[in-house]
C-alpha cells in the first residue's frame, strides 16, 4: 500500500517535472524568438538610422546648394541691374556729349556764316569726366572704354581747336602784312604813273623802255603779280590753300622804275 502511494506520487512528480520542463522549454523558445525579433528590430533600427543619416546629409547638401542658388541668383539680379544702371548713366551721357557737340557744331556753323570774324575764339564743350562719379558709375568694362573714347576725343578736339586758333592768328597777321604790301604797291603804283605821266609829256619821243629780256633777273613785272583776293571765311578746312592762294610774289628791291612805269598802265588789272 505505502508503495503504491509512493510510486503514484513518484509519477505525480515526474508529470510536474515534465510539465516544468515542456514549459521551461517553451520559456526558452520564447524567450529564443524574443531576441531574435529584438536583434532583427535593431538590425532593423540600425538600417533605419544609417538611412536617416543619409537622408539628414542628402538634406544638408540641399541645403547648401539652395542657399548658393540663393546667392547666385542675387548676385545676378544685383549684376543686372547695375549693368541696366550703367547703360543707362552711359547712355544719357553720350546723349549729353551728343548735345553739346551739336551747340559746338551750330556754334562754329555760325561763326563760318557770319559777316565779321570779331576775334572769334573757338569755344570748347563742356565736358568734364567728373559727369561719371555724379551719375554714379562705378568703373565697369563699357563704362571705362567709353570714358576713355571720350577723353581721347577730347585730346584730339583740344588740340585740333588749338591748331586752328594758331592758324587763324597766322592767317590774320599775313593778311595785315598782305594789305600793307597791297598798299605799298599801290602807292608805288601810283606814282609809277605820275612818273610816267610827267615823262610822256616833256618828249614822247625819248622815253626808252627795254624789252623784258633786257631786264634784270630779279626785276618783278607787275603783270606776273596775281590778282589778289579776299579771303573766305567758310571753312576751317581750307585755310590752308587759301593762305597759299593769299601769298604774294616776292618783290625785288632792285626792281626797276622803269618796268615798274612800262607796265603801270596795267594796274588796273591788279586786283587792288
Amino acid at each position: 500500500m505505502l508503495l503504491n502511494e509512493q510510486a503514484q506520487q513518484l509519477q505525480e512528480l515526474n508529470y510536474r517535472l515534465e510539465l516544468h520542463s515542456s514549459e521551461e522549454a517553451d520559456k526558452n523558445q520564447t524567450l529564443g524568438e524574443a531576441v531574435k525579433s529584438l536583434s532583427e528590430a535593431k538590425m532593423e533600427l540600425r538600417r533605419k538610422d544609417q538611412s536617416l543619416r543619409q537622408l539628414n546629409r542628402h538634406l544638408t547638401q540641399l541645403e547648401q546648394d539652395k542657399r548658393r542658388l540663393e546667392e547666385n541668383i542675387h548676385d545676378a539680379e544685383s549684376a543686372l541691374r547695375m549693368a541696366a544702371k550703367d547703360k543707362e548713366c552711359v547712355a544719357n551721357h553720350m546723349r549729353t556729349v551728343e548735345n553739346m557737340l551739336h551747340k559746338v557744331r551750330d556754334q562754329i556753323s555760325l561763326s563760318r556764316t557770319a559777316a565779321s570774324r570779331n576775334d572769334f575764339t573757338l569755344q570748347l564743350p563742356k565736358l568734364h569726366l567728373e559727369t561719371f562719379a555724379m551719375e554714379g558709375l562705378k568703373g565697369g568694362p563699357e563704362v571705362v572704354a567709353c570714358q576713355a573714347m571720350i577723353k581721347s576725343f577730347m585730346d584730339v578736339y583740344q588740340l585740333a581747336s588749338s591748331r586752328i586758333i594758331t592758324l587763324e592768328k597766322e592767317m590774320i597777321s599775313h593778311r595785315s602784312h598782305i594789305a600793307t604790301l597791297k598798299s605799298e604797291l599801290h602807292t608805288a603804283c601810283l606814282r609809277e604813273n605820275e612818273n610816267l605821266q610827267t615823262m610822256g609829256s616833256r618828249d614822247h619821243s625819248n622815253i626808252s623802255i627795254p624789252s623784258r629780256a633786257a631786264l634784270p633777273a630779279d626785276t618783278v613785272d607787275v603783270r606776273d603779280i596775281l590778282p589778289l583776293q579776299a579771303e573766305l571765311d567758310t571753312t576751317y578746312t581750307f585755310l590752308k590753300e587759301a593762305f597759299s592762294n593769299t601769298l604774294p610774289h616776292p618783290l625785288s628791291s632792285h626792281s626797276s622804275p622803269v618796268a615798274m612805269s612800262a607796265n603801270a598802265k596795267r594796274s588796273p588789272q591788279i586786283g587792288l
